[in-house]
């Protein structure tokens, strides 16, 4: 115990007796720290939490906050405990023959083989598809062709819940157009992250009097239930399927029941609060159709990202430029509007200098707008994806 100073005992919380509460960072740091016998110290009694001793049975009871907490899923394994997996080699194929056989004429047969091979070494994968053709005629006409459409060298990176690609891959952007190209990716996955957390949707958040339950329904359907304890409290793990119209409900220890309304909606460029999606790449555009993976100048550059700035608002954009003189650039927002649905806008502005030396440099305009409405009474959406018109 610490002595407090006025004729009160506080208790000896040490940080390490507090990384084992599952304190969230921000949380932590707003604790009061007080010198004591065994040294620094942490208060935890506030406003919102309490600690209380019973001498009858020697026991220590901390109420905390839901809200002060860090996220946990039952179903889902935290990264210190992932295992990259034993060292091996992988033959992924998939073979189909035919025999065509006329009443007249020569009989022909085709064979087609594909698949991916690959081995893995540690947390690195290598991996190449491959496709195989062959093709006779019976007449002693016999073709077959074999080619590698794309070879690529990736690993996981949990500290920062990414990817990393290296090789022959597919520019696969939310915002600017998707092409191959051979070159380096860093990409945010959110495979990483537990179900509950993927995608979009919105925080409801509350104050609970007691310990007491917290229910989401829509149309009388339970969709979460949670018990939380006295304070505030956060509910970050709503699964992003849901839409339309929730009711929320507190029921009190005391049998006391709040009850209000959350409406939810979403559009594909929005992200929960606090989250961040990225994607960054470098290399060279791949040309000479499936067969080639010959690599064609200029050497590019780009990144892009999401945004939940806050609850129901999501903030976007993306930049990429080239050694050829392209650049782009593209800003946008979501926002959640509720009873209203979701929508997004963003502008891209690029320029270029085409090859002709008389041609001077172009600069257009492009403008994209995205909505999507659910009616609960119907069971039905109303979306317009993509819709986007251009000037230069």
């Amino acid at each position: 115990a610490v002595d407090a100073g006025d004729g009160r005992s506080l208790f000896c919380i040490t940080p390490a007796l507090t990384d084992m509460l599952g304190l969230k960072e921000e949380s932590r740091r707003q604790l009061a720290p007080v010198e004591g016998t065994d040294g620094r110290c942490l208060n935890l009694t506030t406003a919102d939490s309490r600690v209380q001793y019973s001498p009858d049975n020697q026991s220590l009871t901390v109420t905390l906050p839901q809200a002060w907490m860090e996220y946990q899923d039952p179903d889902w394994v935290p990264p210190a405990r992932w295992d990259d997996g034993v060292s091996a080699a992988l033959l992924d194929y998939n073979l189909m023959a035919n025999r065509y056989m006329p009443h007249q004429g020569n009989t022909s047969d085709s064979y087609s083989l594909y698949g991916t091979a690959g081995i893995n070494i540690g947390a690195w994968r290598l991996r190449s598809d491959y496709q195989y053709n062959r093709y006779d005629s019976g007449s002693g006409n016999v073709q077959s062709d074999f080619w590698l459409p794309q070879t690529y060298l990736f690993r996981p990176l949990p500290s920062l819940r990414s990817k990393l690609t290296l090789g022959q891959t597919y520019l696969s952007s939310a915002i600017f157009d998707s092409f191959r190209f051979a070159g380096i990716t860093l990409a945010s996955d959110e495979r990483m992250l537990p179900s509950s957390l993927q995608g979009y949707a919105p925080q409801i958040s509350g104050i609970a009097n007691s310990n007491a339950q917290v229910t989401v329904s829509q149309n009388g359907r339970v969709l979460y239930q949670t018990r939380v304890s006295p304070g505030p409290f956060i509910l970050p793990d709503l699964s992003q399927n849901i839409s339309g119209n929730l009711d929320v409900s507190v029921r009190e220890s005391d049998g006391t029941v709040h009850t209000w309304q959350v409406n939810t909606a979403s559009v594909p460029f929005m992200a929960r609060q606090g989250q961040v999606r990225y994607k960054v790449a470098a290399g060279r555009p791949l040309y000479g159709g499936r067969h080639n993976n010959n690599t064609v100048s200029p050497d590019f550059m780009m990144g892009e990202a999401t945004w939940g700035a806050f609850n129901n608002t999501s903030l976007y954009g993306g930049v990429i430029a080239s050694t050829g003189d392209y650049q782009a650039l593209a800003l946008g927002a979501a926002q959640n509007m509720g009873i209203l649905g979701a929508i997004s806008a963003d502008v891209t502005r690029s320029q270029a200098q085409l090859p002709s030396a008389h041609t001077p440099r172009q600069t257009g305009y492009s403008y994209r707008i995205n909505y999507t409405k659910t009616f609960d009474s119907t069971g039905s959406t109303l979306a317009f994806v993509g819709y986007r018109f251009s000037d230069r």
